[in-house]
């Protein structure tokens, strides 16, 4: 069941994919343009960096909630500070490995798409009366919802409830684990009474 659903999310995503980037083409921009901002414009290209990112955060609290867990209990059983702290390595590794990812996408891929195009000097250019100077000052600036949420305030609330209720939903799953309200059995979970 979960491969075939897998399966039609891949395609689904492929498809728009390769919508998106026909569409982009057949509108003038060049392969070295896109290259250039990352593949950014296209929007199944930038759901999935966002998406990388969330996971690689979320990835990285698990791996240091985990930490956490690990060095309680190697602390009531007096293990701290002897040979068996070598097991919390992997913890740590991997949420800095998961940390790392996510700035790496930050900075590589998110970060180049907001750069400000440098200002041009124009001589002698000549206007048409047909456009107003006000669209014409807004040209270039079709972002949506530019007229309700110009600064994207509404963009980066939105963005923090999904990874609050990601990290919330992890923590309760881990604490219902933890606590024997819920086991995991052969990847199915069964509740105990």
């Amino acid at each position: 069941m979960w491969c075939f659903t897998l399966t039609l999310f891949l395609i689904g995503f492929l498809l728009t994919l390769v919508l998106a980037l026909y569409s982009r083409r057949s509108s003038g921009a060049s392969l070295s343009e896109m290259i250039q901002t990352r593949f950014y414009e296209l929007t199944p290209v930038r759901a999935l960096v966002w998406s990388l990112i969330g996971v690689a955060i979320e990835c990285s609290l698990l791996f240091l909630y985990l930490l956490c867990l690990q060095i309680l209990t190697l602390y009531d059983r007096a293990l701290l500070f002897t040979s068996s702290s070598v097991l919390l390595l992997p913890y740590i590794l991997l949420a800095c490995i998961s940390a790392v990812f996510g700035w790496l996408l930050w900075s590589r891929v998110i970060a180049t798409a907001y750069r400000v195009a440098p200002k041009v000097e124009v001589r002698n250019a000549k206007f048409s009366p047909r456009i107003s100077q006000q669209h014409l000052a807004s040209l270039g600036a079709e972002r949506f919802p530019n007229h309700i949420d110009p600064e994207g305030e509404a963009n980066n609330v939105i963005r923090r409830v999904v990874i609050g209720v990601s990290i919330l939903a992890i923590g309760l799953l881990s604490c219902a684990v933890y606590a024997g309200w819920i086991t995991i059995e052969e990847g199915t979970l069964a509740t105990q009474n």
